[in-house]
């Protein structure tokens, strides 16, 4: 009975035994069978990285052209020098440590570290051009250093800081930091190469291994809206505006195709070197952190200022736009039908709303404007006729036409850049009445140049807001178009009959008003001033900041140019728009006129260069008409009296004046009750303040010598004039005046 029992408990064993290894047999092969087939590729990758090694070859980057093939960014062939430590015998390293460090111009110590590794390749020195690719192809040759050159490429920047926060820089490994580069990242890298080799167990390459390579496929080029020639006019005169005023926060100018959007060219000065982005190029900002003794600040003010560089003014930084908004507050006006043309409005130098003043530029000591038309109000740029206008058409209107000319807050303009930032605007909550009457002043609110410029030009063209862009086309390497940016027409926000007015009121605030000194005799241009005073400073305690700004466009009949030049904090004691950026325009202009050979297409207006025009005579016509036929000469008009027939003016007719001259009409006085005017003493000042004093005044003036100015030679200030200061004239004589250059940086 015991032997029974035996076999049985011996039974039972074997068959748990059998059951385990039948358990674990099973579980052997379900998991081999899971390694087998589920994970297969999954290690397969796994061996074939541990027998193979890859290497993967930089493509060539796209190039950059401006609008007519001029190269403006491309790249270079270069090689990265790479290196296979564990190939190299332990006792020939120290010797080729040293050799590499010596032909690389690297540091020994660190090639001899690199050299320590057991890797499968270290990168000893990146982007060796061609004569240093040979010299490490020949010592390679010669040492058998397991040295391999891998194909790269090197970017560069042809014309240096040319075009800088717009084209932006790229990094070491290549790829887009800022600017076009950034934004066109996946356009402009191209696609990295492959090549494979059998590895060894320390993971090198096996000596005679297949290889497999694959090419890398280049990047697409930038075909741009910019013309080369365009931008040089307006770099040089913007760099020459930053000297000229001390321009303390930058300066920035763009000009774009009125109708299509194109950007024909941006600036911000001063700027960089895309070819050494990290360096600061301000010499005052260099000096400043030079001086810094603490390590850590000295980092922090170094990347601050590196940004502060980099950054595009024109797209990423909000400013009061000031009175160059009136033309949006103007066109809004008119189109929604609460203002009209006819309508009149009265300045007295200021205005109360609600329980705060606003008030005019215009001496609000002495009474202001007086009474305006809506054209007036315009070309005087007038404070309170506009806080009237703007509290006409109302808070809701405002937002709607706010929003329909692209100044939303969530609405960009969708130029192809980075870092475009919004508007910023009132709460609903806080936009009381004081808040409409200010904003449609252009003050209390952020908006950035790209917008207000965008914004301005659909005023003007038909009433069509169009998408700003700068890249034309995108073109392969053989130049294949691959996509082309077309005109994208955002939308009509007024009609082409209230687009024509507000056309025709700039060209007057060009011909004879503030924004005379942009003007050109033989082009029709049009334009607004900008003056605005600085918020962010106010709070600051610091009241005395200001951005002055001038917008143009010509030819005034159908604009093909709209040009924007915004002053950041000039250090002037004149801070107008109109005596500091306007001329800066004008100047630009003028060079761009040369530059797309547009010809002269009538001959009146002008600047104080121009020929004499024969004053007609006015007296007797009814004072409306006495003005359309003085518009029509080129001349400027004063009223004096309450009257609609002129009974007198001066100068008398058939007398030669210069172009933009004053004449003043008089409904009420006769002759020989005109007081005479004491001549203001204008020896000393620029020939634009001057042109200011003697207007304010009611007289006229001309440059006896001035077909001497050349702009570029210097600062012109008045040194004689004719009749002497002090003498007393009747209104509207005309002024002798003699200039000559000046480099003193404090002549306004």
């Amino acid at each position: 009975m015991s032997f029974t029992k035996i076999d049985g408990t011996k039974a039972r064993i074997n068959g748990v035994m059998f059951i385990l290894l039948f358990v674990c047999f099973g579980g052997l092969v379900l998991r081999l069978t899971y390694f087998q087939i589920v994970q297969h590729e999954s290690y397969k990758k796994m061996v074939e990285k541990q027998y193979m090694t890859i290497m993967r070859p930089k493509p060539k980057r796209g190039s950059i052209f401006d609008r007519n093939g001029v190269r403006l960014a491309g790249s270079a062939n270069v090689w990265d020098v790479v290196i296979a430590p564990g190939e190299i015998p332990t006792e020939k390293k120290k010797r080729i440590a040293v050799d590499l460090a010596d032909l690389l111009d690297e540091d020994k110590e660190r090639m001899k570290e690199i050299l320590k590794r057991k890797t499968r390749w270290a990168v000893l020195k990146r982007s060796v051009e061609k004569d240093l690719a040979d010299k490490v192809r020949a010592y390679e040759k010669e040492n058998n250093a397991s040295i391999t050159l891998a194909p790269s490429s090197k970017r560069y920047y042809i014309r240096k800081d040319f075009l800088a926060t717009v084209l932006g820089f790229v990094g070491q490994d290549g790829q887009g930091l800022e600017g076009l580069e950034k934004f066109y990242e996946n356009e402009l890298k191209g696609s990295d190469g492959k090549i494979i080799a059998s590895a060894n167990a320390w993971g090198t390459s096996m000596p005679d291994s297949t290889k497999k390579e694959f090419r890398a496929e280049n990047g697409n080029s930038l075909v741009l809206t910019i013309d080369a020639k365009i931008q040089e006019i307006l770099e040089k005169h913007l760099a020459q505006a930053v000297l000229d005023y001390s321009v303390k926060n930058r300066a920035v100018g763009i000009i774009m195709d009125a109708n299509t959007g194109e950007i024909l060219a941006m600036a911000t000065k001063p700027d960089f070197d895309p070819n050494k982005p990290f360096d600061i190029f301000d010499e005052k900002k260099r000096t400043e952190i030079a001086k810094i003794k603490d390590p850590d600040e000295h980092k922090k003010e170094i990347q601050k200022v590196q940004h502060w560089q980099w950054r595009n003014k024109a797209v990423a930084d909000p400013y009061e736009p000031g009175s160059v908004f009136k033309i949006i507050t103007a066109a809004s006006a008119l189109e929604e039908g609460t203002t009209k043309t006819s309508d009149h409005f009265r300045c007295s130098g200021r205005i109360k709303v609600g329980d705060k003043e606003i008030e005019c530029w215009e001496r609000p000591k002495e009474g202001g404007h007086g009474s305006l038309s809506f054209d007036d109000a315009l070309i005087e740029s007038c404070n309170p006729a506009f806080a009237q206008i703007g509290l006409r058409l109302g808070k809701e209107n405002f937002n709607k036409y706010f929003e329909a000319f692209g100044f939303g807050p969530n609405e960009l303009t969708g130029v192809d850049l980075p870092g475009e930032a919004p508007s910023i605007f009132h709460k609903k909550s806080t936009f009381g009445e004081h808040a409409l009457a200010v904003s449609s002043i252009g003050q209390t609110f952020k908006t950035t140049p790209i917008q207000l410029l965008t914004g301005v030009t659909a005023a003007v063209n038909g009433g069509k807001l169009v998408r700003p862009h700068i890249v034309k086309r995108i073109v392969d390497e053989h130049g294949n178009v691959v996509k082309s940016n077309d005109t994208t027409i955002k939308r009509q926000v007024i009609s082409s009959e209230v687009s024509e007015i507000i056309a025709l009121d700039c060209e007057k605030i060009v011909s004879w008003g503030h924004g005379r000194s942009a003007s050109r005799k033989g082009y029709r241009i049009g334009g607004k001033t900008g003056t605005a005073q600085k918020v962010d400073k106010q709070v600051e305690g610091k009241d005395d900041e200001y951005v002055l700004s001038f917008w143009a466009f010509t030819p005034v009949e159908n604009p093909r140019i709209s040009i924007l030049v915004l002053l950041d904090e000039p250090q002037v004691t004149e801070v107008w728009g109109s005596v500091i950026a306007a001329p800066v325009v004008g100047r630009i202009l003028e060079d761009l006129f040369r530059c797309l050979n547009m010809e002269p297409t009538y001959s009146g207006g002008g600047s104080t260069k121009s020929v004499s025009v024969t004053v007609p005579n006015l007296e007797g016509e009814n004072v409306s008409k006495a003005k359309e036929m003085l518009k029509k000469s080129g001349l400027r008009y004063r009223v004096s009296g309450n009257e609609q027939v002129v009974v007198g003016q001066l100068p008398a007719a058939q007398v030669s004046v210069p172009p933009n001259s004053i004449v003043t009409l008089y409904t009420e006085l006769e002759k020989d009750e005109i007081n005479k005017i004491e001549v203001p003493d204008v020896v000393g000042k620029s020939i634009s303040k001057a042109e200011e004093i003697l207007s304010n005044k009611g007289l006229n003036f001309i440059i006896k010598n001035s077909q001497e100015i050349k702009p570029e030679k210097g600062r012109v200030i008045v040194t004689k004039q004719e009749p002497a200061a002090g003498e007393r004239v009747d209104p509207g004589k005309v002024i002798d005046l003699e200039f000559i250059y000046s480099a003193d940086a404090d002549v306004r």
